[in-house]
């Protein structure tokens, strides 16, 4: 009988450990297909909100171009780029109409204007501009100067586009063809540095976020102040996008080419998955305990 007994008992010791090493591989394996499942979902949440901020800034830099488009294929604006006998109370309504700065297009947020102002000249360098905000007439006098000297500099180049940036706008310089691919003028388009960091900065709501505009030489035009993974993210490729190392930095990001030989580069530390899981890894792990507790009672 005591052999019996004992049997029996190694037998009961068997099943339940068997039954609890069932219940731990089920467990596991259902917290494992969640976890891998919520972990790849998480991600592309980030890829996709970055990527449509990048996309945001895109958007803003079509807008020029097609503008410019405009500005090109206008047959009023071609008598001054002609340097024909023009009438400014004609040539300049014009220009406001091919670079539509109170449109919703160029708004960000339905609040800033992304580009704030524009100027033109033609080859005997007569300067026509339009402006966002309303200046006074010695502002006008010392910007326009200002941007005379600039695109005497870039008429000198070879350079079809060129960006500058500097404390009060990012400037994007470029030239103006006719149907002959004959040079007739030259344009400067200035951007707010208000309006780009408005755009870009879904990447601030991340631990460790970060993002930077850059040209096509990879020199810096604007970016997220005091942030060590700017100069990283100005040795990175133009177009990449997903996790990234970025010189032992594990990130998820977004590189965009955006028109004009300008960039985007836009990420956010890899950690930020494990932050936003968290309270989900917590909640299964106390049903699993739950789990655990009821099937030994």
């Amino acid at each position: 009988m005591k052999k019996t007994y004992t049997l029996k008992r190694e037998l009961t010791l068997l099943m339940i450990l068997a039954s609890a090493c069932t219940l731990l591989f089920v467990c596991a394996a259902v917290f494992y297909v969640f976890f891998s499942f919520f972990f790849q979902k998480t991600q592309e949440d980030i890829e996709y909100v970055l990527r449509n901020t990048s996309q945001q800034y895109e958007a803003h830099m079509q807008f020029i171009e097609d503008s410019v488009i405009a500005i090109r294929h206008n047959t009023v604006l071609d008598d001054f780029f002609q340097n024909a006998d023009y009438d400014l109370d004609e040539i300049e309504p014009q220009l406001s109409y091919s670079m539509e700065l109170f449109s919703e297009r160029n708004m960000v947020e339905r609040q800033l204007p992304f580009v704030t102002g524009i100027y033109l000249f033609n080859n005997s360098d007569d300067c026509i501009y339009e402006h966002y905000y309303a200046t006074t007439l010695a502002s006008e006098r010392e910007q326009k100067r200002k941007y005379e000297s600039l695109q005497q500099e870039f008429k000198g180049t070879q350079d079809q586009y060129a960006c500058l940036s500097d404390e009060d706008e990012m400037n994007i310089f470029f030239r103006i063809y006719d149907d002959s691919m004959e040079e007739k003028g030259t344009g400067i388009v200035q951007i707010s540095h208000g309006a780009v960091q408005e755009v870009l900065k879904a990447a601030e709501d991340y631990k460790g976020g970060c993002w930077a505009v850059l040209d096509k030489n990879n020199r810096l035009l604007t970016s997220m102040e005091e942030n060590q993974l700017v100069n990283k993210l100005q040795a990175s490729e133009s177009d990449w996008s997903g996790t990234k190392d970025l010189d032992g930095t594990k990130v998820i990001g977004y590189g965009n080419p955006c028109g004009f030989g300008v960039r985007t580069a836009i990420c956010v530390s890899y950690n930020n998955i494990f932050s936003i899981l968290r309270p989900t890894l917590f909640i299964m792990l106390v049903l699993f305990v739950v789990v655990l507790v009821i099937a030994f009672l």
